[in-house]
């Protein structure tokens, strides 16, 4: 008989330390999307004082050839991979334009927890927002061309 209460006071003692509660109180450390890699786009918004367009990947496939690629060091690249000129729109003398073959632009970045910071070479800076949704990693860059014109694009890996 004591041969069974040791083993049930001992599986007992097991079992609540086992279960016992974490008494960790220090801040919960999230972990963020990285955003080194390579990212294609999947979709450009372009916002005007009155007017909203919506361009996606699956309408216009050249739009995926506009690539962003976050080398470690804090140096980068965006360049256009397609072989033709990927144009949103065009009709008659207008046309809408989301790469040339030849297109590339160097740039430095800094991340902070989900937030890039995009500097080009060239000019311009851009902020984006890496986020993982239904187990896929995003980066939602949004350019702001003018006080009234906003352009966001959405890149995936």
């Amino acid at each position: 008989m004591s041969i069974r209460f040791s083993s049930c006071f001992c599986l007992s003692f097991l079992l609540i330390i086992a279960c016992s509660k974490d008494n960790n109180t220090g801040p919960a450390t999230p972990d963020y999307v990285k955003a080194t890699g390579d990212w294609s786009s999947q979709n450009i918004t372009d916002k005007g004082e009155s007017y909203v367009l919506n361009y996606n990947a699956i309408t216009t496939p050249c739009l995926s050839d506009n690539k962003y690629e976050f080398n470690t060091g804090a140096t980068g690249r965006y360049y256009y991979a397609g072989s033709d000129t990927c144009y949103l729109f065009q009709q008659g003398s207008l046309s809408v334009i989301s790469g040339i073959p030849g297109d590339d632009d160097s740039f430095t970045w800094q991340q902070k927890n989900d937030t890039v910071f995009i500097s080009y070479n060239i000019g311009g800076r851009d902020t984006g927002i890496l986020s993982n949704t239904g187990g896929e990693d995003y980066l939602t860059i949004t350019n702001h061309a003018s006080s009234t014109k906003t352009y966001t694009i959405i890149c995936k890996r």
